[in-house]
């Protein structure tokens, strides 16, 4: 029954089969294969020339015979340096991407020696179905000797980075008008040594760049990150579910036991270049927190703007307010301005300066743009300061002056007041005196509570009382 066998259960038979074997010829090779691959001493598969398995060592830069630690070693040079560097270091993507998957292969013992045997062929959404009939029907005497492999449950995960930190930096207008430089204390998370023999039990910091040796593979997940459990929903049925492993937070690494993440202080020294906005962010690499099974986050300086008592900042200019009396909007002043780079403006205020025609402006004025030689703008808003009716009664005589000379000015009054109402004869002894009161504009459009009249309260007891009416379908 041998062919109909195979024709039911694994397709076709005979040459065109991938189970098809050609003839003994004689030839006995004890070390071999189904696919006719020679194992070395060491059991290893010889490297088939036929097999398209040179890309990966490639993106590395590493021979085939290279080991764990040589491949580590390139992984970390080449993501740091070269193409296939972090996006953080200023690299591509989408080329990181394959450094890390070449890593995560070449790394695994049975993934590389899939890579090994198969090339890029362990890509193809199909490849473990082949695999398994490949490896499940091999060797034996009549050519079906069943085996079975279960691949690493160890996977060496990429060390991430960690989470980046923020630190606010409060300046005045006066330092972020000129170039400045800042000496920070900040305390963050970092890796030491525990105290023992080989340290003069002290704590002995380890550097940055030498994290990778403190990390193990999470026992519990298997350096995946994530664990799998068996939930029981009723007799019979079982669901599998996926979780964060705890041990690690994901990561799949834990702290080798010698080490300890504890916390300390550093200086930072920050340079802000003139003309630095608010909420800008400096970046300083790797100089956050370290944090379980990730290297170093980066530090974000933020700078926050301390508010001024005199100047407005909105971008590159600046705003002021300057108030003057009537006789100067109308005849003009001189007066001096110091400005927040030290600079003396000598300013002419010349014209009529009215509430409806109040700002003037001085080109250059402002705060310094980034990386420019230029400024921006100083904008002056003047506020009318007319004298007082206490100012004004002191001086009885300069007042009604005052009063007469304004009166005299050719149609200032005509057009002023061109469009009042002149009431008639009648009109005039129907009208109502009113006194004027003080008030804020805030008070516009208030809704004011007032007393509800008898028929207010029962019009509105009415309402509340009353029934909904009924309706009947037709």
């Amino acid at each position: 029954m041998g062919d109909n066998f195979f024709n039911n259960f694994f397709g076709q038979t005979g040459v065109n089969s991938p189970f098809h074997k050609p003839p003994f010829t004689g030839n006995f090779n004890p070390g071999g294969n189904m696919n006719g691959e020679a194992r070395s001493e060491n059991g290893q598969h010889n490297r088939n020339t036929n097999v398209n398995n040179d890309r990966l060592y490639n993106i590395l830069g590493v021979d085939k015979g290279a080991d764990n630690k040589a491949i580590r070693k390139a992984y970390l040079k080449c993501s740091t340096t070269g193409d296939y560097r972090h996006p953080d270091k200023g690299g591509d993507e989408e080329k990181f991407k394959e450094l890390s998957q070449a890593y995560e292969i070449l790394k695994d013992k049975e993934k590389r020696k899939d890579y090994d045997t198969y090339g890029e062929d362990i890509f193809d959404s199909d490849f473990e179905q082949k695999k398994a009939f490949n490896t499940q029907f091999s060797g034996g005497p009549f050519g079906f000797h069943r085996t079975t492999s279960q691949g690493s449950t160890n996977i060496d995960k990429p060390i991430q980075k960690g989470q980046p930190s923020l630190f606010p930096l409060k300046l005045s207008l006066d330092e972020l008008c000129k170039n400045t430089t800042k000496r920070i204390k900040i305390t963050r998370k970092v890796v030491f040594e525990k105290p023992s023999e080989n340290n003069n039990n002290t704590y002995i910091r380890i550097q940055d760049e030498r994290l990778e040796k403190v990390w193990n593979t999470c026992d519990q997940c298997g350096g995946r990150g994530i664990i799998q459990r068996i939930q029981q929903l009723r007799p019979g049925m079982v669901q599998q579910i996926q979780m964060p492993c705890q041990n690690c937070q994901g990561t799949g690494h834990e702290l080798n036991d010698i080490y300890e993440i504890r916390e300390t202080s550093e200086i930072v020294e920050v340079f802000i270049e003139k003309g630095t906005t608010h909420g800008t962010k400096l970046k300083y690499r790797n100089k956050g927190n370290v944090s379980l099974g990730r290297i170093p986050g980066d530090l974000y300086i933020v700078i926050e703007e301390i508010k001024h008592p005199i100047y407005t900042r909105k971008e590159n200019d600046l705003l002021m307010k300057r108030d003057i009396t009537l006789d100067e909007s109308l005849f003009g002043r001189r007066f001096y301005i110091k400005h927040l780079d030290g600079r003396i403006f000598d300013v002419n205020l010349d014209g009529v300066i009215t509430p409806a025609n109040n700002i003037r402006c001085i080109e250059g004025g402002g705060m310094p743009i980034k990386g420019d030689t230029t400024n921006g703008k100083l904008f002056i808003y003047f506020t009318i300061k007319f004298p007082t009716k206490q100012q004004l009664n002191v001086h009885p005589t300069m007042k009604q002056k005052l009063q007469d000379i304004l009166s005299s000015i050719p149609q200032y009054k005509n057009d002023v007041h061109q469009n009042d109402f002149i009431p008639n004869k009648n009109e005039l002894e129907e009208s109502q005196p009113f006194n004027l009161d003080t008030i804020d504009i805030s008070e516009f459009g208030r809704k004011q509570q007032q007393h509800r009249n008898a028929h207010d309260s029962d019009d509105e007891d009415e309402m509340r009382h009353e029934q909904p009416t009924q309706c009947r379908p037709m």
